[in-house]
Parts: structure tokens; sequence; C-alpha cells
């Protein structure tokens, strides 16, 4: 089962479920770059870059150094 909650990050609601949440992701926005941060576990920053390929819209990552 997968639940997902989307939510501003100055909710109050939003600290209580991150908290609770094994898996906690943060969309930003720095420099012109769309960055993808998962919090918890850690791991590094990625880009993510936005495209198109034969019609179907594409979506990678390249981790920020």
């Amino acid at each position: 089962m997968l639940t997902l909650l989307l939510a501003k990050p100055n909710l109050e609601l939003s600290k209580t479920y991150a908290d609770m949440a094994i898996i906690h992701l943060v969309l930003d926005s720095r420099f012109g770059m769309t960055i993808l941060q998962d919090v918890k576990p850690w791991t590094p920053n990625y880009e993510l870059e936005l495209g198109f390929y034969q019609r179907y819209s594409q979506i990678e990552l390249e981790q920020i150094i």
C-alpha cells in the first residue's frame, strides 16, 4: 500500500506526518534547478531534468556533487 501526502512545508500537519513517514522526500528549487532530496533515509541531492522522448515525458535524475 502506498500513501502520498503533498503539503506546503510550513504547515504543522506536514511536520507531524514527516516524523511518522518511513520515506521523506523534499522538492526544492535552487539556482534555477529543481532539486530532489531524500531526507529520510538521507541520500545525496539530485537535479530533476525534465524532457520529452518520442512524445512521452521523461524525468532524469542527475546526482549533484
